[in-house]
């Protein structure tokens, strides 16, 4: 199942507690259930690790939409920084700032 979100911060864990409410299997639909826009709708860190923790797939889609002039689109840089970051704490990956100084 794919879920489009809206851009409300709470949308993506109230779209998991309908499914868990209305689901007599809802952990198998949680693990087939993807949320889309999930670089539009959650900016911080936190929030896309407690969405995922839930066993739904988050859907990083608007890479390179930023030139369509609407403002809720994240920039491309933002975009891959907010990735890495997810990428970094899901696998807890050391992370060092300096490692490209060199």
């Amino acid at each position: 199942m794919s879920v489009h979100p809206g851009r409300n911060v709470e949308a993506p864990m109230k779209i998991v507690e309908i499914i868990r409410q209305t689901s007599d299997v809802s952990k198998d639909i949680l693990k087939k259930t993807v949320i889309d826009h999930i670089d539009r709708t959650l900016k911080d860190v936190e929030s896309m690790l407690r969405v995922a923790e839930t066993g739904v797939t988050l859907e990083f889609d608007l890479f390179g939409m930023e030139v369509c002039l609407i403002p809720y689109i994240p920039y491309f840089s933002n975009q891959v920084c907010q990735l890495l970051s997810f990428i970094f704490e899901v696998f807890q990956l050391p992370f060092r700032a300096d490692d490209d100084a060199e």
